[in-house]
């Protein structure tokens, strides 16, 4: 399952929600994050030692990284979802991820993510 970066900044923030689902989700599968996910969370770093603590909590995941086939999947999600729903750059790598590797995405935000045909979402409160 691919995690979402609002999650995770729930979870380097330090609620309780975010910690208790992602410790229970890691029980029962492999969790993954796209490497623009990881991007996101470094540039929201405070200082060195949130950066530090961000690095740290990364190695719990599966880092994906982007390849031919996610971009050009990201590309037409763009194409396809930019003028009608506001399709953000990232929110499209991020997608695409999901879709390539044909796994669920886990987001608080759902409404950034719900029109995209065939991604999975998963509930996360």
């Amino acid at each position: 399952m691919f995690i979402d970066s609002d999650i995770l900044i729930d979870f380097t923030n330090g609620h309780a929600t975010a910690v208790d689902w992602l410790d229970n989700s890691s029980k029962k599968e492999v969790l993954r994050i796209s490497m623009v996910v990881a991007i996101e969370l470094l540039v929201g770093s405070l200082n060195k030692k949130h950066m530090k603590e961000i690095l740290e909590l990364f190695e719990r995941f599966e880092l994906i990284h982007t390849n031919e086939q996610i971009s050009q999947k990201a590309y037409g999600l763009i194409q396809e979802y930019f003028l009608s729903h506001g399709l953000l750059v990232a929110d499209a790598m991020i997608a695409a991820t999901a879709l390539v590797l044909n796994d669920e995405l886990a987001t608080k935000n759902k409404r950034d993510f719900r029109y995209i045909e065939g991604l999975r979402l998963v509930d996360y409160l």
